[in-house]
């Protein structure tokens, strides 16, 4: 066993050694480049030598004579050809190591640029090569009648026709490659002339003549279509929407820029370095205003009637379509509008910029779309705003903001579709505001905010939750058949008129904690959850006629603690005060100042949870029935009678 295995290690070692020296550097052909060059010639003779005489092999068997002759002579011929090929394939590895031959042959011969001649020139050499070797191998002909010439024609005409073909194609290519250069200097020459003409449409923009102006906005709006319809010349999308986006901005930015005669006639000229004497001139000389005016008010014209691909009023509601323009963004942030704005039925893609603008005239828009929110935030409205049937959706990163917005007219958000969260954090109404039928579909939010005027939110819905906390409501508030799908709060809320919200439905806990100083209407209204009128206050009465109360009984008052501070009497005591708590409750107060029918509380047959309710007499010798929990209270009480003087000692 120890003999075997040490033969079989030697075996190993000599098998890996050998292949070691065959695999070494230099390679082996380089190493023993004339012994191996000697040994072919030597081996290639003697096999042509030979195997014609002394074998039958690569012979076709059964001739006789000069046909047997001719046969060895051919054979002897081939295996002389392989011969002279495989050492001419030796020489020229040879020559390519020694001297880097062929990567000086290869950037000699400039493949990118001639592989079309290279192609010809070894089609040619191939082909005459084949129609010399090939009849030489075939030992006889392909059917009777064939010879050797013929062969040899026919292998003649097929390289023929496929250098035919090569140049045919290579001039087709040459006649594409040549159009390819003359639309690109075509794109080219467009290009420039766009550019040319926009840079006289943006200089247009600046004359003081009106017409001039018209003429470079009309430049400018033609532009814009026409890069966003020359597919041929820029057939990406993206690059198109790259170069209108460019005179759209430059749009934006003259609507955006202040204007001498649109700032009122305040000290507010001298931020435009204009003296006095200029600014009441500019003043007294509406004809320049008014021409400004034309201006803006045919830019938002252009861009709106782009902004709507036509308006479907096949539904309850018209609802309009997108248009060419719709995927651009849209900054009119800090503008000033001192002319009617009129963006009725457009469809706004991106998010739209109204942050800080003032709307001097009439601002609508109705029946639009905006599917990536909209900002108003701190937009001023002196004149009428109008959004109803408007649409408004949102992003995570865009939402609908109308905060610190001051609404100064008559506001319209009638049938208006708010798909995403919007805010009115602090807006003010000063006019009668409209919110009838409006779909509130996630947070609607109108913490701080005032309304002076009747608030209408009729027929509304509420999907998501409404905040009201800290709102004040100077004039009458209608809420009737609205509906309430989560928690509703009126925490720190005031009403100083009527409040009605007659056959509503509260799908979630009601809280009210409000001061009602008007009349508050809940008559058939649906509780079917929690509702809670604890720490209210109805000054001017209550109804909750024919309610129903569907899952729980209203609460009427709550428990609750306050805190006394009491001094120790104990003078070694380490604190200075004791903290004693005292359990109280909360009462719903109920004005004594209305008359007790002013109290409506009959229930609805159908209510699950009645109302406990109990009589308590006045002085007057007035009886009023009011729930249980609830207590009456004076809101104008007399004054405390002054003490008496004593009279002077």
């Amino acid at each position: 066993m120890p003999e075997k295995d040490a033969a079989q290690k030697t075996q190993e070692g000599w098998l890996q050694r050998l292949i070691d020296w065959v695999l070494a550097d230099p390679p082996l052909y380089i190493r023993y480049f004339f012994p191996i060059l000697v040994t072919l010639g030597i081996i290639g003779g003697i096999a042509a030598f030979w195997i014609p005489v002394e074998t039958g092999w690569l012979r076709q068997s059964g001739l006789g004579g000069e046909a047997e002759q001719k046969s060895i002579s051919d054979l002897r011929l081939h295996l002389l050809y392989i011969t002279a090929g495989a050492i001419s394939v030796l020489v020229l590895l040879k020559i390519a190591k020694e001297y880097h031959f062929l990567k000086h042959f290869i950037a000699y011969v400039n493949w990118n640029k001639n592989w079309l001649y290279i192609i010809l020139l070894l089609t040619v050499l191939l082909g005459g090569g084949s129609a010399y070797i090939i009849p030489l191998i075939i030992p006889s002909p392909l059917k009777d009648g064939d010879t050797v010439p013929a062969l040899r024609q026919a292998i003649l005409v097929t390289v023929a026709g496929l250098l035919t073909m090569l140049t045919l194609w290579e001039n087709r290519r040459k006649n594409l490659q040549e159009k390819d250069k003359n639309d690109l200097d075509h794109i080219r020459q467009i290009k420039s002339e766009r550019r040319s003409r926009y840079a006289k449409a943006i200089e247009q923009l600046g004359n003081d003549n009106t017409s001039i102006k018209l003429g470079g906005v009309y430049t400018l709006s033609k532009l814009i279509d026409e890069w966003l319809e020359d597919k041929k010349s820029n057939p990406k999308k993206k690059e198109r929407m790259e170069e209108g986006q460019i005179i759209i901005d430059s749009l934006c930015a003259y609507i955006r820029s202040p204007h001498p005669l649109s700032i009122p006639k305040n000290n507010d000229h001298k931020n435009l370095n204009l003296s006095d004497k200029e600014a009441e001139n500019a003043f007294n000389d509406f004809t320049p205003l008014r021409g400004e005016q034309e201006v803006r008010k045919t830019i938002i014209k252009i861009i709106t009637e782009r902004l709507s691909g036509g308006v479907n009023r096949d539904g309850e509601k018209p609802k309009t379509s997108k248009g060419k323009w719709s995927n651009f963004k849209y900054d009119f942030s800090n503008s000033l509008f001192f002319y009617p704005v009129d963006f009725k039925y457009s469809y706004f893609s991106n998010p739209v910029e109204f942050t800080g603008s003032t709307f001097s005239s009439n601002a609508d828009f109705s029946v639009s779309k905006f599917t990536q929110g909209a900002s108003f935030s701190e937009a001023t409205f002196k004149d009428t705003a109008m959004f109803t049937s408007a649409i408004f959706s949102g992003t995570p990163d865009s939402i609908n903001d109308f905060s610190n917005a001051t609404f100064t007219e008559e506001t319209w958000f009638v049938s208006t579709e708010f798909r995403d969260q919007v805010l009115f954090t602090g807006a003010s109404f000063m006019e009668t505001t409209y919110f009838r039928g409006v779909d509130f579909y996630k947070l609607a939010g109108f913490r701080d905010s005032s309304f002076q005027n009747t608030a209408d939110f009729t027929y509304a819905n509420f999907l998501g939750k409404l905040y009201l906390t800290n709102t004040s409501f100077k004039d009458e508030v209608l809420f009737e058949e609205t509906s309430f799908n989560e928690e509703l709060s009126l925490s720190s809320c005031s009403f100083d008129k009527t409040v009605n919200f007659a056959k509503s439905r509260f799908l979630k806990k009601f809280e009210s904690k409000a001061h009602f100083k008007g009349c508050a209407d809940f008559s058939e209204v649906e509780f079917n959850y929690i509702s809670d009128f604890s720490c209210s206050k109805f000054s001017k009465g209550l109804s909750i006629e024919r309610a129903s109360f569907n899952s729980y009984s209203p609460t009427f008052s709550s428990p609750g603690e306050i805190l006394k501070l009491s001094t120790p009497t104990v003078k070694s005591h380490p604190f200075p005060f004791v903290v004693n708590k005292f359990e109280i409750i909360r009462f719903t107060q109920l004005s004594v100042r209305v008359e007790p029918k002013d109290y409506k509380l009959t229930i609805s047959e159908n209510s699950i949870y009645g109302i406990d309710s109990e009589q308590i007499t006045v002085a007057d010798g007035r009886v009023f029935t009011i729930p249980v929990g609830c207590e009456l209270f004076d809101p104008e009480p007399l004054p405390a009678p002054k003490p008496e003087e004593k009279p002077a000692e």
